[in-house]
């Protein structure tokens, strides 16, 4: 379908969760319906966890990062939207922005996550040698916004090779792809998942 506004995709998904409502297939008593269980979903958040865990640490991230980032699990039905609609024949939907790969590296504004960073993880190293904390960055580049060419300036200040390695952690399709899923976990297991901007063309999302 074309792309579509928010209140458009709103409707839409109105219409597409009526449909699935009406469908034979939706009946509490059809095999297709059922959700799986709690020790299962638990089960595989664990999996999930621990293959992005790996992934990660092989990146060089942080295990303090790798703990920061992690999701709790939360079966269906048992906490959070999935025990306030258990049994009452709704439809929960998801929906999130991927973050189109032609994009995932435009850009320096992450935070510090790697396990050898060469600086205190609350600032950032410069190509001239110099430390600034990230806040303060983060105003150079407010204060830049429209400003072409003192925004290239920028970009060219914090090129370090360690700032680029970090970057492509932070966005690493793989992580990312585990990540999103246990995303899926922990809000109890949506009935629509709606995703933009899925231009990743790594291995790990197209199994997904």
């Amino acid at each position: 379908s074309p792309p579509c506004s928010g209140r458009q995709c709103m409707r839409r998904l109105s219409i597409v969760a009526r449909t699935i409502l009406a469908s034979p297939m939706a009946s509490e008593g059809s095999a297709a319906a059922a959700a799986p269980t709690a020790a299962a979903l638990e089960e595989l958040w664990h999996e999930l966890e621990a293959r992005r865990r790996r992934r990660l640490l092989d990146l060089g991230v942080a295990e303090a990062a790798i703990a920061a980032s992690r999701l709790a699990p939360t079966p269906r039905g048992e906490v959070g939207v999935g025990k306030r609609f258990k049994g009452s024949g709704a439809v929960r939907v998801m929906q999130f922005n991927v973050l189109a790969e032609a994009m995932a590296n435009d850009g320096f504004l992450v935070r510090p996550v790697m396990a050898e960073w060469p600086i205190d993880h609350d600032s950032m190293p410069t190509t001239d040698g110099f430390v600034v904390e990230f806040s303060d960055m983060l105003q150079e580049v407010m204060q830049a916004k429209g400003k072409e060419e003192t925004m290239a300036a920028l970009k060219v200040k914090y090129d370090v090779q360690v700032a680029r390695r970090n970057l492509e952690a932070v966005v690493d399709s793989e992580a990312r792809v585990l990540q999103l899923q246990l995303g899926v976990l922990s809000t109890g297991c949506p009935d629509i998942i709606v995703m933009q901007d899925v231009g990743l063309r790594s291995r790990a999302w197209r199994a997904s």
